[in-house]
């Protein structure tokens, strides 16, 4: 990629991120401000309903209770229903009563019922209600069980109109006992125009709810589902236009409104405030249409994809200015390094008419040509020589390794071959021992049993001196494997030794994963094992009282930690034993190393092969010793994290 085109995408790139991120930001940020203002609208447009309705229907409720305090009224019901000679008489003037003086008083009442307690009007504005029996009507039963009754609105084909009734019971002039059930029958066009916010027939064009647009409207919902108020959209929508909508379904299931972005019923995306109306069981909705409620925040966004545009093509141009300028001079330099690259170290670059930074550059490189040509003959001479101590590196390395090769060869069969003398010298010792032994005096068994000794001595040094070789050549099987699984096992190998010397073993939780071979990491953890065992020291008692194993009050104890530190696991073998002087701390991991101040079985082998185990997975091993008290030993080694990587841990850290 040349520099201009590099100079380019320098000036590109975070030009484009900026103007994303920023018309991202604004957008996002706008939207949200807006939703959160659409919503705030409708939600105070759903409220002012809710409590429009509520007022209007108290309205329509305290006007039946005034009706039925009515002296007048009431008497006549009393004389009616106890069916008198002269009821007829008391109908016609209650008829009368209820068409000149309480019919006028509301422009909404449609009729006036006085209904007796058996369900028949007894009484109406229109005479031929009159016998009718009504018992089977909403606000007729809940007048008798609750005192006064509502009905929801439905169409009335008398009235050719929707209507809802209010009802109430008369009682009588003592109060003592209920007479009959006064109801008004009220338009529900009153109703439909407090939804809709008002309707200007005087300008012959439909009123709207202030501040809600060309697609805000507030509408009522029955718990049929039903509209009983009119649509902005859907033309003769009362009681026909079904509202099952995200909303009205969330309001009439839990009792409580909602706010969200959903589809509306005719199915397109609004914003939408629903509220329930417990009295009626009504849900009362307020919704916008995404499409204007977003509208600014689309021409937002378009003006900022415009301006962003134009800006990364300003930016392009500069860039490109800018480049130009820059390239100009650098191509000369380019020029002038391929001259130097093809061994042309006389003809200087040309650097007049560069400028600032890149005319000082200019002069650096005509200074490096010279100094090239004077070192040219000098490199040449250095060049062969080394190339010449390189052969004989190459050399002496394959001498080194065939040298090596041929000492594990020597050894190995040299260790082989003492073994068939050795089983010879064995043999014939155990027989002079079986055929003599009666002939031999004490001081000729004694010499027979030093023979027998160290003939199996023998034998195991060469056993360990084969293993070493082993340790060193075979082949690795490399995975993941459970540490923890690996430490549980050798536990298991070695829980007869640990309960026979009373020992209290202690595993951290959760030990890692590591890359290794299973077989090679329960070896060093058995060998680590092993010897603390080994060397946990004499003088443990038990003590009675405690139940628990003491010495000079502490217990003894093994302990298997890993810790996590950098770029590898560090793994911990802790014991109470008898601690390791800092003079054999490095010697014991040589082969046939062992401590010689206690009497345990082993000949030090354990920790060569340990240590060759452990740099085989790239990791270190070393002891610190003592712990606490003098006592103890912590052996720690290290295995990377990341397969293949090699261990950079500091042990003295």
């Amino acid at each position: 990629m040349t520099i201009r085109q590099k100079t380019l995408l320098w000036f590109l790139i975070p030009s484009i991120l900026i103007a994303i991120s920023t018309a991202m930001f604004c957008y996002f940020y706008t939207r949200k401000i807006v939703e959160r203002n659409i919503f705030d609208q409708l939600e105070i447009a759903a409220g002012e309903l809710q409590v429009n309705v509520r007022v209007f229907l108290e309205a329509k409720k305290g006007r039946v209770l005034d009706f039925s305090s009515d002296g007048f009224v009431r008497d006549c019901t009393e004389v009616i229903t106890g069916r008198t000679d002269s009821f007829q008489f008391y109908i016609e003037r209650l008829n009368n009563h209820l068409v000149e003086n309480k019919k006028p008083l509301d422009i909404d009442i449609l009729e006036i019922l006085i209904i007796d307690l058996e369900g028949e009007v007894i009484a109406s504005t229109e005479n031929y209600r009159i016998g009718k029996d009504v018992s089977g009507e909403v606000y007729f039963t809940e007048a008798i069980n609750r005192g006064s009754g509502i009905s929801d609105l439905s169409y009335s084909p008398d009235f050719m109109q929707n209507t809802f009734v209010v009802s109430r019971l008369l009682f009588s002039k003592e109060h003592r006992n209920s007479i009959g059930i006064i109801a008004n029958r009220f338009s529900g066009d009153t109703l439909n125009k407090i939804a809709f916010g008002g309707i200007s027939k005087e300008f012959g064009e439909e009123g709207r709810r202030k501040g809600m647009g060309e697609t805000g409207e507030t509408y009522i919902v029955n718990h049929d589902r039903l509209m009983i108020t009119e649509s902005r959209f859907v033309a003769d929508a009362i009681l026909k236009q079904v509202v099952d909508t995200e909303g009205v379904r969330h309001a009439f299931d839990n009792g409580v409104g909602m706010t969200s972005i959903y589809a509306d019923y005719r199915g397109i995306p609004t914003l939408g405030v629903s509220k329930y109306f417990e009295e009626m069981d009504w849900v009362i909705v307020a919704e916008k249409d995404v499409s204007e409620a977003f509208a600014p925040v689309v021409w937002l966004r378009n003006f900022f994809i415009i301006v962003g545009a134009s800006g990364i093509l300003i930016m392009v141009m500069i860039s490109i200015l800018i480049s130009t300028g820059i390239t100009k001079s650098i191509k000369k330099l380019i020029r002038g390094t391929k001259r130097i690259a093809g061994g042309d170290l006389e003809h200087p670059i040309k650097i007049n008419e560069m400028g600032g930074e890149i005319k000082e550059l200019g002069k650096s490189f005509n200074m490096m040509m010279r100094e090239l040509g004077k070192s040219t003959r000098e490199n040449r001479e250095l060049f062969l020589q080394v190339k010449k101590g390189r052969d004989e590196l190459i050399e002496k390395a394959r001498e080194l390794e065939k040298a090596n090769k041929e000492m594990e060869d020597f050894v190995y069969l040299t260790s082989h071959d003492l073994k068939e003398p050795l089983f010879v010298i064995g043999g014939f010792t155990s027989r002079l021992s079986l055929a003599y032994n009666d002939v031999l005096d004490d001081k000729g068994r004694m010499f027979i049993r030093r023979i027998k000794v160290n003939v199996e001595k023998m034998n195991q040094r060469i056993h360990e001196i084969m293993e070493v070789l082993r340790a060193g050549k075979i082949e690795y099987n490399f995975k993941d494997n459970d540490s923890g699984a690996i430490v549980k096992d050798v536990i298991g190998a070695l829980q007869e030794k640990i309960l026979e010397n009373k020992i209290t073993l202690s595993v951290q939780d959760n030990l890692p994963a590591i890359f290794c071979d299973e077989v090679r990491i329960k070896d060093v953890f058995l060998n680590l094992l092993t010897n603390a065992i080994k060397y946990m020291g004499n003088g443990n008692k038990l003590n009675g009282d405690k139940g628990g194993l003491v010495k000079e009050g502490l217990c003894s104890s093994i302990r298997i930690d890993c810790k996590k530190n950098g770029e590898y696991y560090k793994f911990i073998v802790e014991d109470t034993g008898i601690g390791i002087q800092a003079d054999y701390q490095k010697q014991i991991f040589k082969i046939f190393k062992r401590l010689n101040d206690i009497d345990v079985e082993g000949t030090g082998i354990g920790l060569s092969i340990v240590k060759k185990i452990i740099e085989r997975h790239k990791g270190d091993i070393w002891v610190e010793s003592p712990v606490r008290d003098g006592k103890g030993s912590r052996f720690c080694f290290t295995i990377p994290k990341i397969r293949g990587q090699t261990s950079t841990f500091n042990n003295k850290k």
